[in-house]
């Protein structure tokens, strides 16, 4: 083995070991796997015998490996060693197509021997779901979707997505982690055998050969490659998107058949493709959520041989067997492109070549048949592998059942993190206007962010302040302190209690926000405090409001008889009263009552004609008939008594239409039982209106308390003097801190992207 340099320098670290007696499976679409996210070192390589190798690096200074034990290992890296941990043998002893994949956290690996689906659990490697398929498998993936809440059983729900001669086809199965066998752990119909059949949900290009399949890190892209060179996106949105295989979001023709080799990056917003020839494709999925081909790397799109020569060559061109591609934090690999076996190591962001490493020396052949495949020592596979320590290599896999683990020390911070400067065009441009165009965002949100918290918690402390002086102000030297501040307290009325509680929350609010912004705080810790905040800051809002509403729908007494009027001038409450009560009692007497009834109320001279006569006859009687505008000799005398009833009786209904025509009722209902001086009182009054007559019987003076009870005082629905006006201040400057909170919160989620890239971590870059 040795090295060739790439444009930009630096040193490839490479460790090997050998797999004696497992030579690598014929494939198109590589040998070697690994979960993404795992964190136990896995990895499995596809035997020739139809045997899934899993091994794992442990540490070299102790520790063991999780399950069957090794006879020997070679030493991989300084630090770890690799190992076999276990060997799952095939269903059969005849297959006619093999193939792996792992889900994203290591947790589960599946295999698939022609039309025969196996997943275990990696901890035991026990079988936790078999499946029997329509069409053999030429390629499959793995992704877990969610656990089933409404089971109470924490059953993982998986996807598997299949590739086959025939089309690619979805299916859908749970993990119960309470049974050891497939019988037990799928819930999908039976045929009478030990193997299950299973169903697809869903599939798409019905008849067309899939050669590729592979779910994005996050589950909701799909890419699907076919033997005609046809490449298509579909993307999962939701849970209902799974019937119809998800929503096509790109469908491309290559410039070569086969897709050998496809690899999202971690953060799924990246694809690199592959085909047979050496064609290398790298596309994007831009701000709009579309994905299309990245500028940067257009270059790798042409057929990279300038001649057709052997299937191997001499390191000059040659035509490859099959061509590999996996994404490795902020840079991508290619093997066996123009050179095989040749990894070339690129940039995402300028498409430039950073490294090349040649894994063997390509021995000159005559033929390009995979007859010839073993003796050239051709690299089979190729993944990116996580050990447990963090940190990933590029791990490759090639005829002679050699794995090389190839290390980039000099960029170990992307390496250790393989999501830095990941997202696409879309985090590229988040990343250049976090640093430059949030400059005039920073002083203005920042500035605005203080004042509202400084006004949040000092006007939120007012109503407290106001509290503390109206307890201490209600202590005199005549009574205990304690008692009387414990009245003042119980005094406070329930709107009063509040408005303290929701203006002290606010201050708190407001004094946590003013820490938040002066303190230095990690960019991610800082958007959820902010996050925090403004649920708080708006909750109270809302509440603030209705507390508000309430206040200002608290209604006057709907009364005459309102204290507020009548304080400091009884004589005006003594006229109104005497006035409406006389009334009152007059219309009753002329409405119900007779003429001997009149004559002991009113002190008239002349009565109608008869009435000594027949002294029961009713008023009402006796005056029908009357007309006031009647002027004969002697009329308007004897009919005196109707002319006063009819004066008084359109008096009290225009003092009914001023004060309501219960006020009067209320107050007869008030005298429990009245005097004949009262009555007289009254007629007097009603004849020659004089207030002044004998105002020791009049009824205000005779039932003074009984018509001082009927006043009502508008008591407020707050004691304290201050507390409406400072809700409404509060509400204020807490709806702008809440528009500030929308701003920052923006703001420091397009910062933690830019921080991910090295542009500062903490929460004052703001």
């Amino acid at each position: 083995m040795h090295f060739v340099h790439g444009s930009q320098g630096g040193e490839l670290s490479v460790r090997s070991t050998r797999l004696d007696g497992y030579p690598p499976l014929p494939t198109w679409n590589g040998t070697v796997d690994a979960p993404s996210e795992g964190t136990r070192g896995l990895c499995s390589v596809l035997s020739a015998s139809g045997e899934l190798v899993v091994l794992q690096a442990i540490d070299r200074g102790g520790g063991s490996a999780e399950g069957d034990d090794a006879a020997g290992s070679e030493r991989l890296t300084r630090r770890h060693a690799l190992r076999i941990v276990k060997v799952l043998p095939p269903p059969s002893d005849t297959t006619s197509s093999f193939c792996q994949c792992w889900s994203r956290d290591g947790q589960l690996v599946a295999t698939a021997h022609g039309r025969h689906v196996l997943v275990y659990d990696t901890p035991g490697f026990r079988i936790r779901t078999k499946l029997h398929l329509r069409y053999s498998v030429g390629s499959m993936d793995l992704t877990q979707t969610r656990v089933n809440a409404g089971s109470g059983s924490g059953d993982i729900e998986c996807l598997l997505m299949v590739g086959t001669s025939f089309g690619a086809f979805l299916y859908k199965f749970p993990l119960h982690q309470d049974h050891d066998n497939a019988e037990e752990a799928v819930n999908l119909p039976h045929d009478g055998t030990e193997e299950l059949i299973a169903h697809p949900i869903a599939h798409v290009q019905d008849g067309v050969a899939i050669c590729h399949v592979k779910f994005s890190p996050d589950g909701q892209t799909a890419a699907v490659g076919t033997v005609d060179g046809r490449l298509f996106l579909r993307e999962f949105k939701d849970d209902s998107a799974l019937a119809t295989f998800g929503t096509g979001v790109l469908s491309r023709v290559l410039a070569a058949p086969r897709i050998t080799s496809m690899s999202f990056s971690p953060c799924s917003a990246r694809l690199v493709v592959a085909t047979r020839k050496g064609n290398v494709y790298v596309f994007t999925c831009a701000s709009s959520g579309t994905w299309q081909s990245m500028a940067s790397c257009r270059e790798l799109n042409a057929n990279p041989k300038a001649k057709a020569g052997g299937a191997v060559g001499n390191g000059s061109a040659a035509t490859a067997i099959q061509t590999l591609v996996s994404c490795w934090g902020s840079v991508f690999v290619v093997c066996s492109r123009a050179t095989t076996s040749r990894l070339e190591m690129y940039d995402f962001a300028s498409g430039k070549l950073l490294h090349s490493l040649q894994f063997t020396d390509a021995a000159a052949v005559s033929s390009s048949g995979l007859s010839q495949w073993v003796d050239q020592q051709l690299v089979t596979g190729m993944c990116c592998w996580r050990l447990p320590d963090g940190h990933t290599k590029m791990l490759c896999h090639d005829t002679n059942a050699t794995l090389q683990g190839a290390t980039m020390p000099r960029v170990p911070a992307e390496i250790a993190d393989p999501v830095a400067r990941e997202g696409g065009d879309l985090l590229g441009k988040r990343r250049q206007w976090a640093v430059g165009g949030l400059t005039s965002c920073r002083l203005s949100s920042r500035a605005l962010l203080c004042a509202c918290s400084v006004g949040l918690a000092s006007l939120g402390v007012l109503p407290l302040v106001e509290v503390g002086y109206v307890v201490r102000q209600s202590a005199d030297a005549s009574s205990p302190a304690a008692a009387d501040k414990m009245k003042a307290l119980l005094a406070l009325t329930a709107y009063d209690k509040s408005a303290v509680g929701l203006s002290g929350l606010l201050a708190a609010l407001g004094a946590a926000l003013l820490v938040l912004n002066l303190a230095e705080v990690p960019l991610a810790s800082a958007l959820r405090a902010a996050k925090l905040l403004g649920v708080g800051v708006g909750a109270a809002v809302l509440v603030v409001g209705v507390l508000l509403s309430s206040i200002a729908s608290h209604r006057i007494p709907d009364t005459p008889w309102r204290a507020e009027i009548f304080e400091g001038h009884e004589g005006l409450f003594e006229r109104q009263v005497n006035d409406l009560f006389c009334h009152t009692k007059g219309v009753q007497v002329c409405d119900l009552g007779s003429v001997a009834d009149a004559r002991q109320l009113f002190p008239l001279q002349d009565w109608p004609v008869g009435s000594d006569r027949v002294p029961g006859k009713r008023i009402t009687i006796a005056c029908e008939g009357f007309k006031d505008s009647v002027q004969l000799w002697g009329y308007q005398s004897k009919m005196e008594l109707c002319r006063l009833c009819n004066t008084v009786s359109r008096e009290e209904r225009a003092q009914q239409e001023q004060l309501g025509a219960e006020h009067g009722a209320e107050l007869l209902a008030a005298v429990k039982q009245l005097s004949f001086g009262e009555l007289q009182w009254c007629g007097e009054y009603l004849s020659n209106r004089r207030p002044d007559y004998d105002v020791g019987h009049s009824p205000y003076w005779k039932h003074r308390r009984e018509f001082q009870a009927l006043l009502q005082y508008d008591t407020s629905p707050c004691s304290l003097q201050s507390v409406v006006r400072v809700l409404e201040l509060l509400e204020l400057v807490a709806s702008i801190c809440c528009l500030a909170l929308l701003r920052w919160v923006w703001a420091l989620r397009t910062l933690l992207l830019a921080a991910r890239s090295g542009e500062g971590d903490k929460a004052d870059s703001f």
